[in-house]
């Protein structure tokens, strides 16, 4: 999630020599203007004074934590590559951190992934001779930058001509601009991003009024041969007609139209983790041709499952499906899927859509690798899920075992459920308090997560229930949350 940091940047190899090579950063700050009259007051001269007011003096509070941990705590103020906004106290946390005391200081100098994910914005006091200086201290360590700003805003260009010059560094890169603004600066990319591994871009892509002409459009990325992931949200532009190298894909992400989605995943063979919400509704009929095929892809998030019935995912092991129309049955589409392709499904994750007992409940006869279920009940769904309950639990007569993997089981949502029902069928199916029969090949149930509302909230008696089977070993973790409308964000995400 956050950038890597290689074995040199950090301790004990990137640290041994922090305080021998103190000087010699002295005198490079000193050449690249750190201490020159126009620094900016809230970077850090070169003798920062302690927390005393001291010059020199060590932060005797922290002074015992190890430079190996503190390097770590450091990196941790940085933005995550994929993090779709960046704040200016981010922006200077390289500097920002050196300003507690020398100790640190020196911590951080020789911390060169905390120099290592530069970010342009709009907001950027930092000069040019600044920029450089943190390019520097970066030494051979892979960059992470970031490159942002809404559009019609002042972009700093100068400092984006600095970084053009480091692009055989970059291993990452956030893109949010307005896209005419630094085309002129990305257009020499082309060829020089060999070591590139993850490309994000949010926002917008030109102004908006008309798609971007053939000569305008984005070429720098054609040649990136360790490009792996890409993330596309909200452009202009349809990610179908970026030159990009779409077969070497194995993750990817996009919110757009969903035949562009579909466009764009004709393109990506290679796929292993795909996330997809559509801006658009698709209808899909029951007997559709099969169009899209990714033999390779192992995970899967959806915001519209009708897609499914026109896609072949023969080795999907791990699905979740974030329905855009709540009122469809989700379920559907996955049945047709497992049917025609038999993939080795082992989790199944359904939010905001109608949950239809039935479907769901072949679904898991049909599949018995799944081993984890994850479900987001909605009021109109208790019906459905006390079924489900009722399905799973294992009886003193048992003869046939259903949903023989599932090990892990998550509830979240609105709806209430039948909670002395629930509670005997997780006795049931824990093989360690004695309840399973003999007979019975079902894996006892080891995770249960739940995630409800004040309204749905659990009664005493099966909190106790629930604390008795977490001190045989099951592991049990229970959350209540509140909103003040129906319209809210998923909990599990």
């Amino acid at each position: 999630m956050f950038p890597p940091t290689t074995h040199d940047s950090r301790a004990p190899d990137g640290l041994r020599n922090y305080r021998g090579a103190r000087e010699g950063r002295r005198g490079q700050d000193r050449a690249c203007g750190d201490r020159g009259p126009n620094r900016h007051s809230h970077f850090p001269a070169a003798e920062p004074r302690g927390i005393s007011g001291s010059p020199r003096t060590h932060c005797l509070l922290h002074k015992p934590t190890s430079p190996e941990i503190l390097s770590l705590i450091f990196i941790f103020t940085l933005p995550a590559p994929n993090h779709t906004k960046a704040s200016s106290v981010q922006s200077e946390s390289p500097w920002l951190v050196g300003q507690v005391c020398s100790f640190w200081r020196e911590i951080s100098l020789s911390c060169r992934s905390l120099w290592a994910s530069p970010i342009i914005c709009h907001y950027s006091i930092m000069s040019v001779a600044q920029f450089d200086l943190q390019l520097a201290r970066s030494g051979n360590t892979p960059l992470h930058p970031r490159v942002c700003g809404p559009p019609q805003s002042v972009f700093r260009l100068d400092l984006l001509k600095s970084l053009v010059k480091f692009s055989d560094r970059w291993a990452s890169l956030f893109l949010s601009f307005n896209w005419p603004a630094v085309q002129p600066q990305l257009a020499s990319l082309k060829g020089n991003v060999r070591r590139l591994e993850e490309l994000h871009i949010v926002g917008a892509w030109g102004d908006g009024s008309a798609a971007l002409s053939e000569g305008d459009r984005l070429k720098a990325f054609a040649i990136a041969p360790r490009l792996r992931t890409l993330s596309i949200v909200n452009i202009c532009e349809p990610a179908v007609s970026l030159l990009l190298p779409w077969h070497q894909l194995t993750q990817y992400r996009a919110i757009s139209g969903a035949h562009e989605h579909l466009a764009v995943l004709k393109l990506c063979p290679n796929l292993v983790n795909a996330h997809l919400v559509f801006r658009t509704t698709l209808t899909v009929t029951d007997n559709a041709p099969v169009s899209v095929r990714l033999p390779q892809l192992r995970k899967l998030h959806l915001a519209n499952a009708e897609s499914l019935r026109i896609m072949s995912l023969p080795v999907l092991e791990d699905i979740v499906l974030d329905q855009m129309v709540p009122e469809n049955d989700a379920l559907l589409p996955l049945l047709s899927l497992t049917r025609r392709d038999n993939p080795p499904l082992s989790s199944i994750s359904l939010f905001n859509g109608a949950l239809v007992g039935p479907t769901l409940i072949t679904i898991l006869e049909e599949n018995p690798s799944i081993s984890t279920l994850r479900i987001h009940i909605r009021r109109a769904d208790i019906a459905a899920v006390d079924a489900l309950f009722l399905r799973l639990t294992i009886g003193a007569t048992h003869t046939e075992c259903f949903a023989p993997n599932l090990v892990s089981l998550e509830l979240g949502g609105r709806g209430a459920f039948g909670q002395e029902r629930f509670l005997h069928m997780v006795q049931s199916r824990r093989r360690k308090q004695g309840s399973v029969p003999a007979t019975c090949e079902c894996e006892s149930i080891q995770r249960i997560s739940l995630r409800m509302t004040q309204k749905a909230a659990l009664s005493s008696e099966t909190v106790q229930g629930l604390g008795a089977l977490a001190q045989g070993g099951m592991h049990l973790s229970m959350t209540t949350f509140s909103f003040f409308s129906d319209n809210f964000a998923d909990p599990y995400e």
